[in-house]
Order: C-alpha cells, then structure tokens, then sequence
C-alpha cells in the first residue's frame, strides 16, 4: 500500500516538476533580457555620465551598479543550473515509478503463492523465540539476585568506611583556604595588568585608525583620479 501511495505522490511530484521547470525558463528568459539591457545599455551610460561630470558620488553609483549586474548573473546561472537539474528530474521520478511498479506486482505475486506457505514455520519460529526468551529471563533472574547481594554488601561497607572519614574532618581544609587565597591575589593582579594592557592597546588603535582613516581618503582621492 506505500508503494502505490508513493507511485501516486511521485505523479504529482512529476507534474510539478514541470510546472517548475516553466517558471525557471520565464525567470531565466526575463532575467537575461534585462541582464543585456543592464551590459550593454545602463552602464555604459552610467559610466560616460561619471567620466564627464567627476563626481566620485556618480562613479561610486557605477561601481555599485556593476556589482550588482555581477550579483545578478550569478544568480542567473544558479537559475540555469536549477533548471538542468529540473530536466534531470522527470526521468527520475519515472524511473522510480517504474520500478515501485515492478515491486508492487512482485508482492502481490508473493502473497498469493509465498506467504501462505510461510504461516506453518513462522508458527513454529515464535513458540521456539519465546521459548528461548522464557529461558534467558530465569537464568537472569538467579544472576540479578546474586548480584544484588553481592553489591549491598560491598556498598554497606564502603558507605559506613566513608561516614566514618568525613565524620572527622573539618567543615573546609585549611589547604583549601590557602588554595582560595592564592587564586584570590592571583586573579586581583592579573585583572590590574589586564586593565592597563588594555589601556595602552586602545591608545595604539586610536593612533591607529587615524593612519588607516587618512590611507582610506588618500586611496578614494586615487581611485576618483582614475575613472
């Protein structure tokens, strides 16, 4: 009965498929007409009214432009290579069909002229599985017990050895005390170098960005320069 469930969900899936593969040649014929148009049209344009006017706000407009066009193409393409796997779809699903198909006639064919005489040895099979369970569960019921037994023994023991040990010590170690003290200067010393590291690395990058600030308008004034 799954078969012939999913021999019905894969024709639906097959039609869908090719409902898909025509909205992916819609998207992908619309996206390369604008795609020429952006190429050989826009940002040429875009381009010369930079070149004529200087204004590093329009050539920036330009360069944004052609990253976008990029942007956009490789989305194409990753829409062309969705649409070859949507190709290579249908003939799987097919494939899939037939061959649930041949399984579906080959079960059916068991169990007109198999499985009936199977029914005798099955019977057989589960009063012997039973039989052999029926066995494991006594001789794990003699095991269980002895070892119960043997386990409160030896936690008897060790639990009163150990009442005995802590029912004479002290409510915290001294050495315990040393250990907390030490961490305690420790970490009040590392903090305070910690602090003044840190003090002196933000003194450096606030020198810093301004070297990098005045690189960056140097490299703007460059690249104006050069469209």
């Amino acid at each position: 009965m799954q078969l012939l469930k999913d021999i019905v969900l894969l024709d639906g899936m097959y039609d869908k498929n090719l409902e898909y593969l025509k909205q992916l040649d819609l998207f992908i014929a619309a996206g390369t007409v604008k795609l020429t148009e952006v190429q050989n049209t826009v940002l040429p344009q875009m381009k010369a009214e930079a070149e004529q006017s200087g204004d590093p706000a329009q050539a920036q407009k330009f360069r944004d432009m052609s990253q976008l066009a990029n942007r956009f193409e490789k989305k194409l393409y990753d829409l062309k290579l969705s649409r070859m796997i949507s190709i290579q779809t249908a003939p799987q699903l097919r494939i899939i069909q037939n061959n649930d198909q041949l399984l579906v006639e080959k079960i059916q064919s068991s169990i007109l002229n198999t499985i009936p005489l199977w029914k005798n040895q099955i019977v057989i099979a589960i009063s012997l599985f039973r039989q052999q369970k029926a066995l494991e569960m006594q001789r794990k019921v003699s095991d269980t017990t002895a070892e119960l037994l043997e386990k409160n023994s030896e936690l008897l023991k060790e639990n009163s050895l150990n009442v005995a040990r802590e029912s004479e010590k002290g409510i915290v170690e001294l050495e315990t005390l040393k250990k907390v003290h030490s961490d305690l200067i420790s970490t009040l010393e590392e903090t305070l170098r910690i602090q003044q590291e840190g003090h002196t690395h933000r003194m450096q990058a606030e020198a810093e960005l301004g070297t990098l600030e005045g690189d960056l308008k140097k490299k703007l004034l460059q690249l104006k320069d050069n469209a």
